[in-house]
């Protein structure tokens, strides 16, 4: 795997993002769609160290089924090929569930030790959760 480099832009390609319905089923925002159409920008606030991190264990120990989802993802369109190697690269780690008595495994990105000191994080009003606690609270 080591001669596969990886984008970190997130594009939207080849999933289930079909733009018609996030606008006018689910009445998508603005930010919403601009991700759907356009993919998505990891808002950096500087340029993050130039480094290379190792992935987590969780992925080291179980290299053929990482290789299997890094493919899919590729013939998704949800990841991408580069040439060159990116100016920082952050690990991969793994989680693994049984559900239905079936193993079902997922890559997650880890920007928690290289990239996250570097991004200026979204504020996020949870308007309406505010309102359902104090309905619960009341018991209405």
């Amino acid at each position: 795997m080591a001669s596969k480099q990886l984008s970190n832009n997130f594009s939207p390609e080849g999933i289930h993002c079909k733009a018609d319905f996030w606008e006018h089923t689910l009445k998508a925002g603005p930010w919403v769609m601009e991700i759907i159409r356009h993919g998505y920008k990891v808002p950096f606030i500087s340029e993050p160290d130039q480094d290379v991190l190792p992935n987590n264990a969780s992925v080291r120990d179980n290299m053929e089924v990482t290789e299997g989802l890094i493919m899919e993802l590729l013939q998704q369109g949800v990841l991408k090929m580069v040439s060159t190697k990116p100016h920082c690269v952050s690990p991969l780690g793994l989680v693994t569930r049984v559900i239905n008595g079936e193993e079902k495994h997922r890559l997650i990105f880890d920007g928690s030790r290289l990239i996250n000191q570097y991004v200026d994080p979204p504020t996020v009003k949870l308007a309406f959760l505010q309102k359902a606690l104090l309905k619960i609270h009341r018991n209405e």
